[in-house]
């Protein structure tokens, strides 16, 4: 796909304004209030901070803009977003991603693009990891939060979890187009994913049955 982007300031430039950037407009005028955001809380240390900065009731739904520090050993499953592009900058720490069955080192500064679709995890290399991640469009909140939530299955239950607590996960990411995939890419997690995954298979939700998510219609 190719793309062409006009100068903002060329004398021959035509705004076309449609009836749906007009109503897109009105929306995130309704949405969104621009604003600052500090520093998130780090009073817990040795567990996941996790905060959404952006999301479906911002910019239209078009984009998820998510900051996590987590710990070593508090490592997500291998998972594939059914509809959402993912891209991950590492603010802090050093992590080996696991994409498609390769294994790619990175340390801050660096760029991790992973198109819709792909396998993708990563085991924690350093003490913590600080990421900022970002999803376009937005819509998996509810997944982000079982992950890495205070109420959610993170730490050292996504690694030697029961099936109880592996099939809430497996039902909740598949609720939001998230298939997993496999267990955490660590060593130590326990046969129980291979238990869940073979046997337990939710229904993931399609583009007709997804209400929760606020994408551009």
């Amino acid at each position: 796909m190719s793309a062409v982007s006009a100068h903002p300031g060329h004398q021959n430039e035509t705004v076309v304004t449609t009836p749906r950037v007009r109503t897109l407009q009105s929306r995130n005028d309704r949405n969104m209030n621009a604003r600052i955001i500090g520093l998130p809380n780090t009073s817990e240390p040795g567990r996941d901070q996790f905060r959404i900065i952006a999301g479906s009731c911002e910019f239209d739904g078009r984009i998820l803009l998510a900051e996590i520090v987590t710990p070593r050993g508090s490592e997500p499953p291998l998972r594939r977003h059914r509809f959402e592009d993912l891209m991950v900058y590492v603010l802090d720490g050093r992590l080996t991603f696991h994409i498609d069955g390769q294994q790619s080192p990175v340390t801050p500064g660096s760029w991790v693009l992973l198109p819709r679709g792909s396998e993708h995890g990563y085991a924690i290399e350093s003490e913590t990891a600080r990421l900022l991640i970002i999803l376009t469009p937005a819509g998996v909140e509810e997944h982000l939060a079982e992950l890495f939530g205070s109420t959610g299955v993170a730490g050292d239950s996504l690694q030697n979890g029961s099936c109880e607590v592996i099939e809430r996960l497996v039902t909740t990411a598949a609720r939001c187009g998230v298939e997993i995939t496999g267990p955490p890419p660590v060593r130590g997690a326990t046969a129980s994913w291979s238990t869940v995954l073979s046997s337990f298979c939710p229904t993931t939700c399609s583009d007709s049955n997804r209400a929760h998510c606020s994408t551009i219609p």
